[in-house]
């Protein structure tokens, strides 16, 4: 099977490349006296005389980087959004309960975990060195470094989420938290997790007990961890593709010190919604979202701050009404004092479409209409409030 895999990426990589606007380039640094491998994306846009954000993409167990860059179609994202991506190559990791494939590529998840290293491989260490050399030789947003996974690789960012302080936000898709992996951070740390209902390889309300927390397990940790309200504003998503044997609800969570967001993908196998099927037997795709502008949007709106600038909905009384939205949008909140408001909608790939408001208010109670433009689309949105240097981006569903 897992020639079977790298073949049909080999041929889909190449596709994908001419899909691309930009330099895929096959890196590689000493760890540990170790040489590790990696690629780098680079698009076109590119041209270091700006500070662009890294986003690391982690493959799953049995998988490779090159396959895992097919897989998540991220590039197109990044030539659009203006991102550099690091695809990492695991190491031979051991899968301990049957079931899985043989001694693979993976990430180590440590000791009594789902998947261990026979040589004990640092790759929280090598993930900081790539981080510090991609830094060295490329203009890097420091407050703009994020990791993203897919299965073994969406385990391994929660891991990152509790070990690199550099990691501003992560984004799990059909993965948990480890339940062997002691998260003892004190930071807040944005998440958002993407996961089918009917992944075999992962159950939802069960995950795997004594290894992988499930999936309302882990919201809740995350939940309890960004001190966040417990119930959620839950949205259906329109179901754009009617075949595909799948629909979408988005659940996300308020007054939090950091983001916690959860796309429920009803149906739903072990797959990235929105990339490319290479393997069937997985489950559905769901393609009514693309998981890969989903993170960068998410990812976008959560950069590393202080928790001084962060600035919760609650403080100022904030409503975005209705939500969802059609024709118009309205925003309420309080301003203790007078100051300058700064009110932008964003699209799907965290371009900004609209600025709403760029001027300074008095104290007061303020209100701010939208009427949306025909030539905006349906699709979740997100707009970022900005009152003096303080700031908060929340999510609006467009129909």
């Amino acid at each position: 099977m897992k020639a079977a895999i790298t073949t049909m990426a080999l041929y889909l990589f190449s596709i994908s490349q001419l899909l691309s606007q930009g330099d895929t380039l096959f890196q590689s640094i000493m760890h540990d006296d170790s040489l590790r491998h990696y690629i780098l994306y680079v698009p076109d846009a590119y041209d270091g005389s700006e500070a662009w954000p890294l986003v690391i993409n982690l493959h799953g167990f049995a998988w490779e980087a090159a396959s895992h860059m097919t897989f998540s179609n991220m590039n197109p994202v990044a030539d659009t959004a203006h991102f550099i991506v690091a695809y990492p190559q695991g190491l031979t990791m051991v899968a301990t309960i049957p079931g899985f494939p043989p001694p693979s590529p993976g990430f180590n998840l440590g000791a009594d975990s789902l998947f261990v290293s026979p040589d004990n491989v640092d790759d929280v260490g090598f993930i900081g060195r790539l981080i510090d050399t991609v830094s060295a030789n490329y203009s890097i947003d420091p407050s703009r470094i994020f990791s993203a996974g897919f299965s073994n690789g969406g385990m391994f960012s929660h891991i990152l989420a509790c070990e690199e302080s550099r990691i501003a936000a992560i984004a799990a898709v059909g993965s948990t938290l480890p339940t062997t992996w002691p998260c003892d951070t004190s930071r807040a740390v944005p998440v958002l997790q993407i996961n089918g209902t009917e992944e075999a390889a992962l159950d939802y309300e069960m995950g795997l007990p004594g290894l992988l927390h499930s999936v309302p397990e882990t919201i809740e940790f995350w939940l309890t961890r960004n001190q966040c309200d417990t119930t959620p504003v839950i949205t259906s998503l329109p179901d754009l593709y009617t075949t595909d044997s799948s629909t979408v609800e988005y659940h996300q969570w308020h007054s939090c010190d950091a983001e916690v967001a959860h796309f429920k993908v009803f149906g739903g196998g072990h797959q990235w919604p929105g990339g490319i099927n290479l393997v069937p037997f997985l489950g559905n795709l769901n393609l009514d979202i693309d998981a890969s502008s989903e993170i960068w949007n998410f990812f976008n709106r959560n950069p590393l701050t202080s928790t001084k600038a962060n600035l919760k909905p609650a403080e100022i009384n904030l409503r975005a009404y209705p939500n969802p939205a059609a024709a118009h949008l309205n925003f309420e909140f309080d301003l203790p004092e007078a100051a300058r408001v700064q009110l932008t909608l964003y699209n799907p790939l965290g371009q900004p479409i609209q600025i709403l408001s760029n001027e300074q208010l008095p104290a007061g109670r303020q209100r701010i209409n939208w009427q949306r433009p025909a030539s905006v689309a349906a699709g979740l949105y997100y707009y970022r409030l900005r009152i003096g240097e303080r700031f908060l981006a929340q999510p609006v569903v467009l129909r």
